[in-house]
C-alpha cells in the first residue's frame, strides 16, 4: 500500500493522500494516520521510491551528516514515481456489532475490512504500545485481559461497552473461553504493562522478525491512544538560505589560502595572516569569522568544520545584521528602529524573501525529549542512508536586533533571578546551549510579538515561528536578535503581511501592543510571582493566559520563558528590560 497521487507502478495500491509538509513533520515515517478506509503507519525511508524533488543546503547536509535531502510527494513528481508505502498498523480490530476482537484476518472477510460474520467496517484498536525508544506494537489485549498470564485460547476476544460507564473504565475484554474479563480501566498509566518487556518491534520499518530493533531495549512499554499528540514527536532541523558572500571570498583567494596552511601556523597566527591577505576586502572581524569557517569548510589542512546549530544561527545572523541582500532567495532592508526604542533596540531588517530547508532527522514517542534510557531518537530507516526527507520553504520576517550594552546593564539589574532556572535546565532533559538571562528576554519578547502579530497581520500564531539568536557560552561572537517569520511551502510564499508589520510606524504599535499586554495576565498575581510553571518547572511568569504558543511556532518548546523580563513586576519595574522605554 502506499500514499501518493496515483497507484505506484510497483502495482502498490493507493490507499490516501498527504500534503507534502506533512510527511516532513506531523506525519513522518513511523507515524500513525487514520486515512479514509484504515489506519496505517508511515513507511521506513528505505522504501521509498525515486522522490520528487533533490534540494541542497551545505551547511544543513554537513551537520546532520547526508549528502541531500530529498522532497516527498509533490509537484515536481511524475504520477507513478511519487509513492510514500504505509502498513497497515495497528492489525487488532473489532467488529462494533459483534463485538469480536482480534487481528483484522482473523475476524475479516476476503476484503480484509469488514467483519466476516456481520458485513460491518472493521475498526482499528483505539490503543497501541510504545516506548521511549520508538518501538511500537499492538496493545497486548490477550496479555492484558488474562493479567499477564494465557489460558492458550486462540479464539476472538469480545469487547463491549459499558453506556452507563464514561470513558476507558465503560470497555470491557473478555475472554471467549476461560471467560476472563478486565476493563480498560489504568490501561494508560505508566506502569500498567509492568512485566511485559520491549520486544524491540518497527513496524514502519517491517512486522518481520528481522525489522525489529537488533539491540535489547531496556525501557518499559506504555500504552498510548493512537491518535494522542504523544505517539510522534518529529525531530527537524531547519536552516535559511543565505548568500555565500564568504565563501565567495575564499574561493578568490583559495591558491594563497592553501599555501598558507601547508605552513603550519597556529590560529592567532593564522587569523593575523588572512587579515592581512584579504585588507582590500575590507572585512570586519565577523566577516573574518565568516572567512575562517568557510575555509574549514573545504576541509583543508586546518582541519574539518563541525558544522553545529551555533554555526549555523552564528551564519544566518551574520547575514541578517550586515547590509542589505536583494537575492532571489535572500533579500533584506535595513529600516529605522521605531520612535520610542532607540536606545533598547539596535536594528530593525525587513526580509522580504527567504528560503527555508527544513529537514526530518527522525523522532520520539512519549516524550519529546529524550530521557536518560531512551536514545537521542529513533530511525527513519532500517540502514542509514545517505538522503533524509526534507522540504523546501519560501516566505517572509522580521528581524530585531537588541542593544547589546543595554542588555548587559539589564543583566546587572536582575542580579541572580534566573540562577534557579538554570539549575533547573541542567537537570532536565531540554537542550538549551546559549542558555543566560539574555536568551530568556530574547525568548519572550518573541513570543509576544508573535501573539501581538497574530492580531494585527491575519497569521495564526501556529504559522509564524521564531529564531533565537543569543550569544552561546564561551563564544565571543555576541549575537542578540530574533527572527520572527512565516514560511510555506508553496512557491510563491507568503503575502507580504509581516514586512509591512516591520516597517518603524507599524512595528511600534505593534511593540506597544505586547509590551503593554505583557505586563498583566488573567492568571495574575499567580502568574506574576511563579518560579516554577510549564514543563519541567522551566518557566517563570509564562502561562498558556499569557505567553505560550502552539509547539509549531517555539523554538524551545515553551520552556525559558518569563515576562517580567519585558516590563518587571508590578512593584519592581526595574526587572524589566523595557521598562524605561520612551514609548511605554
Amino acid at each position: 500500500m502506499a500514499i501518493g497521487r496515483k497507484s505506484a507502478g510497483d502495482g502498490s495500491k493507493k490507499v490516501g493522500e498527504l500534503r507534502r509538509a506533512q510527511l516532513v513533520t506531523t506525519f513522518g515515517p513511523g507515524a500513525m494516520v487514520d486515512l479514509p478506509d484504515m489506519s496505517v503507519v508511515v513507511g521506513s525511508t528505505d522504501h521509498w521510491r525515486p522522490i520528487c524533488k533533490t534540494i541542497s543546503d551545505r551547511n544543513l547536509e554537513i551537520l546532520l551528516g547526508v549528502k541531500e535531502f530529498k522532497e516527498p510527494v509533490g509537484k515536481y513528481a511524475s504520477d507513478t514515481d511519487c509513492t510514500i508505502p504505509v502498513r497497515r498498523f495497528p492489525d487488532w480490530h473489532y467488529c462494533p456489532k459483534c463485538g469480536k476482537l482480534a487481528q483484522y484476518w482473523v475476524i475479516s472477510g476476503a476484503d480484509k475490512k469488514t467483519c466476516a460474520d456481520c458485513g460491518v467496517t472493521l475498526i482499528p484498536s483505539r490503543f497501541v504500545a510504545a516506548c521511549e525508544n520508538g518501538h511500537l506494537e499492538d496493545f497486548p489485549y490477550r496479555w492484558w485481559v488474562h493479567r499477564g498470564m494465557d489460558c492458550g485460547s486462540k479464539a476472538p476476544l469480545k469487547i463491549s461497552f459499558k453506556k452507563e460507564t464514561r470513558g476507558i473504565e465503560g470497555i470491557l475484554i473478555e475472554c471467549p473461553d476461560c471467560h476472563a474479563s478486565r476493563t480498560m480501566a489504568g490501561c494508560t498509566s505508566p506502569d500498567a504493562l509492568a512485566g511485559r518487556k520491549c520486544f524491540g518491534r518497527r513496524p514502519w520499518i517491517g512486522k518481520k522478525i528481522e525489522d525489529a530493533d537488533p539491540d535489547p531495549c531496556p525501557c518499559n512499554m506504555q500504552v498510548i491512544q493512537r491518535t494522542a499528540a504523544n505517539a510522534y514527536y518529529p525531530v527537524t532541523v531547519s536552516a535559511l538560505t543565505i548568500p555565500p558572500t564568504a565563501s565567495s571570498v575564499v574561493e578568490r583567494y583559495w591558491t594563497q589560502i592553501q599555501a598558507y596552511l601547508g605552513m603550519g601556523f597556529d590560529q592567532t597566527t593564522f587569523r593575523n595572516v588572512l587579515k592581512g591577505l584579504l585588507a582590500a576586502e575590507e572585512l570586519t572581524d565577523s566577516d573574518l569569522d565568516e572567512v575562517i569557517f568557510e575555509i574549514e569548510l573545504k576541509g583543508s589542512s586546518a582541519g574539518d568544520a563541525e558544522v553545529t546549530k551555533q554555526r549555523i544561527y552564528q551564519s544566518e545572523y551574520h547575514a541578517l545584521v550586515g547590509e542589505d541582500h536583494d537575492g532571489t532567495q535572500f533579500k533584506t532592508k535595513h529600516v529605522p528602529v521605531p520612535e520610542g526604542y532607540e536606545d533598547l533596540i539596535d536594528d530593525v531588517v525587513l526580509v522580504k524573501r527567504l528560503r527555508e530547508i527544513m529537514a526530518l532527522e527522525g523522532f520520539r514517542r512519549i516524550s519529546p525529549e529524550p530521557s536518560g534510557m531512551s536514545r537521542e531518537m529513533s530511525s527513519l530507516s532500517k540502514e542509514r542512508l545517505d538522503w533524509l526527507p526534507g522540504i523546501e520553504l519560501l516566505g517572509e520576517g522580521v528581524f530585531i536586533k537588541l542593544n547589546q550594552s543595554a542588555i548587559d546593564k539589564w543583566i546587572e539589574r536582575i542580579g541572580d533571578r534566573y540562577d534557579r532556572m538554570e539549575k533547573r535546565l541542567e537537570k532536565s532533559n531540554v537542550k538549551c546551549e546559549n542558555f543566560s538571562p539574555q536568551y530568556v528576554l530574547l525568548h519572550t519578547l518573541s513570543h509576544a510579538l508573535i501573539r501581538q502579530l497574530a492580531m494585527e497581520c491575519g497569521y495564526t500564531t501556529s504559522s509564524i515561528s521564531e529564531r533565537i539568536y543569543s550569544t552561546y557560552r564561551a563564544d565571543d561572537r555576541k549575537m542578540s536578535g530574533i527572527l520572527l517569520y512565516t514560511s510555506s511551502s508553496d512557491s510563491d510564499g507568503s503575502l507580504g503581511g509581516l514586512v509591512r508589520r516591520g516597517r518603524s510606524e507599524n512595528l511600534k504599535v505593534t511593540l506597544d501592543g505586547a509590551l503593554s499586554s505583557a505586563t498583566w495576565c488573567s492568571s495574575d498575581p499567580l502568574c506574576i510571582e511563579s518560579r516554577e510553571q510549564g514543563y519541567k518547572s522551566l518557566n517563570y511568569a509564562a502561562c498558556h493566559a499569557c505567553s505560550l504558543l502552539p509547539e509549531t511556532s517555539c523554538e524551545m518548546r515553551n520552556c525559558l520563558l518569563d515576562r517580567v523580563s519585558l516590563m518587571g513586576m508590578p512593584d519592581d519595574t526595574g526587572l524589566g528590560y523595557f521598562s524605561a522605554a520612551e514609548s511605554i
